[in-house]
């Protein structure tokens, strides 16, 4: 599909999924009170562990040179770069999950 950015295209394998980015200029997001935030440990292979939004402030706030996408998270997967935001009211989300894809 020329002039597609590839991430906006059909999988080629059958039941594969695939994102399409959103659309509009970026925003700035807030976990709401009672967020749910779901990393994928990586310590005995990719499994989803779901922290509230008040503990995965204090897991960052205990790491400080830690962030999502700079590393130092372990045995975490390290990046944000494909999530699910599900949205809460106004600018809040409710749910953000980390996507894993081997």
């Amino acid at each position: 599909m020329p002039g597609r950015p590839f991430w906006s295209a059909a999988p080629q394998v059958a039941n594969d999924g695939y994102h399409v980015p959103a659309s509009g200029p970026a925003r700035t997001y807030r976990l709401a009170p009672r967020a749910t935030v779901v990393l994928i440990d990586m310590s005995d292979g990719p499994r989803p562990v779901s922290y509230s939004a008040d503990a995965f402030v204090a897991l960052l706030r205990a790491k400080p040179s830690a962030s999502p996408e700079g590393g130092g998270l372990g045995p975490y997967f390290r990046t944000f770069r494909t999530a699910l935001a599900t949205p809460a009211d106004g600018d809040e989300v409710a749910t953000l999950a980390q996507l894993y894809k081997p």
